[in-house]
C-alpha cells in the first residue's frame, strides 16, 4: 500500500471500531464518507483506522487555516493524491487534470483522507474540497473528518445522495466498547457496574474516558473504581482537560455556567432562565463550532454529564454556593 502522509497518524492504535468502519464503507463513490463530531470524539483515530483498512493507495491531507488563506490547498491536496497513486508531480495543477490522470494511470481505488476540514470554513478552499469530494472519478474514495458539517451542495452534485455519515452519536463509546477499551487495550478492567457508571458520567465521550485512564494509570483496582465516582471534581488531570476544553468557548463562559443547571438545553428554556433572548443562536453557534462536546440538533442539546458537573463546580466557585443553589432552584421551577 503506497501512502502519502501529510499530518497522518502513523499508527492506527486504540480501540477498533468495526461498526463505524462499516458505516463509512456505505458511501457510494464519488460521494464521500463524513466523520463529523465535536472535539474529543476520536475522529482522527477513526480516520487512521479507515486508512489502515484500505487495501490500496492512501493519501492523507490535514487541513490548516493558513492553507485556505494562502491558496495552498490545491497543490497540497493534489500532491498528496499524486504521491500516493505514483503519479508524477505537475506544476500547472488543477482538479480536472488530476482526475484524468487517475483514470488513465491506475485501476486501484485511491483513498483520500481530509482531516481537520473545519480549518477551511469560510475560505475559497471549501468549494475546492466540495468538488474533490463530490466530482472525482470512481477510483477516488474520499473520507472527510470535521468538527462541523461540510457545506456540500447536493443540488450541484447528484452523487450527494450516496454520502455516508458518522456523527457524534455514532462515535460515542457504548458500554461494551468502554469495557473492551479498559480490558483489552489498556489492561485495566473494571466491574460491570463501574463500567456502566463511567460510560454514563462521560456520555461515552472518548476524550473524557481517555483522560480518566490517564489519571488512574498505575493505580490499584480499588482506586480506579473510586475514581469513577469522583470524576466530577476529584481528578486534577480531568479538571485540567475540561478547563482547556472550555477555553474554546470562553466568550460564552457565563452562559455555559448558568445554563449548566439544565440537563437538556433549548433556546426557549435558556432564555427564560436568563431573562434574555438569543439563547438559541448561542447554542447553534457553539454546536456548529464543534469545540465543545455539545450534541443534539437545532431544538435541544446535551453535554456529557462529567462536563455538566464540572460546570456546576465552577458555578459554585465563581458565584458562591448560595447563588449556585439559586440557579438550580430557578431551573427546577422552570
Amino acid at each position: 500500500m503506497r501512502t502519502s502522509i501529510g499530518g497522518r497518524p502513523r499508527n492506527a492504535t486504540g480501540l477498533g471500531r468495526p461498526r463505524l468502519l462499516a458505516l463509512l464503507s456505505q458511501a457510494r463513490p464519488p460521494a464521500p464518507a463524513l466523520v463529523v463530531a465535536p472535539a474529543g470524539y476520536g475522529k482522527t483515530t477513526l480516520l487512521a483506522q479507515c486508512a489502515a483498512a484500505h487495501p490500496g493507495p492512501v493519501a492523507w491531507y490535514t487541513a490548516d487555516s493558513a492553507d485556505g488563506a494562502g491558496g495552498l490547498v490545491l497543490p497540497r491536496l493534489c500532491g498528496a493524491v499524486r504521491a500516493a497513486a505514483g503519479l508524477p508531480p505537475t506544476r500547472d495543477e488543477h482538479l480536472g487534470r488530476l482526475f484524468a490522470d487517475l483514470v488513465q494511470a491506475t485501476r486501484d481505488t485511491v483513498l483520500l483522507v481530509i482531516d481537520n476540514y473545519e480549518a477551511l470554513a469560510g475560505t475559497p478552499a471549501e468549494d475546492l474540497v466540495e468538488r474533490t469530494a463530490l466530482a472525482g472519478p470512481a477510483t477516488l474514495r474520499v473520507v472527510v473528518g470535521s468538527r462541523r458539517m461540510p457545506s456540500l451542495d447536493p443540488v450541484r452534485h447528484e452523487v450527494a445522495s450516496g454520502i455516508a455519515l458518522v456523527d457524534a452519536d455514532a462515535l460515542r463509546l457504548r458500554t461494551w466498547e468502554v469495557a473492551q477499551l479498559l480490558r483489552v487495550v489498556h489492561g485495566q478492567p473494571l466491574p460491570a457496574e463501574e463500567v456502566a457508571e463511567l460510560t454514563a458520567r462521560t456520555g461515552g465521550w472518548p476524550a473524557a474516558i481517555q483522560t480518566y485512564l490517564l489519571a488512574t494509570r498505575d493505580r490499584s483496582p480499588a482506586e480506579r473504581r473510586r475514581a469513577v465516582a469522583e470524576l466530577a471534581g476529584g481528578s486534577p488531570v480531568l479538571r485540567r482537560y475540561l478547563d482547556a476544553t472550555l477555553q474554546a468557548a470562553r466568550a460564552d463562559r457565563a452562559f455555559l455556567l448558568r445554563t449548566s443547571v439544565f440537563d437538556v438545553l433549548t433556546g426557549a428554556r435558556c432564555d427564560r432562565l436568563l431573562g434574555a433572548t438569543g439563547s438559541a443562536a448561542v447554542l447553534t453557534r457553539l454546536h456548529a463550532a464543534g469545540a465543545l462536546p455539545l450534541t443534539g440538533d437545532g431544538d435541544a442539546y446535551r453535554c456529557p454529564e462529567v462536563l455538566r458537573e464540572h460546570l456546576h463546580t465552577m458555578l459554585a466557585e465563581e458565584f458562591g454556593p448560595e447563588a449556585a443553589r439559586g440557579w438550580h432552584r430557578r431551573a427546577g421551577d422552570l
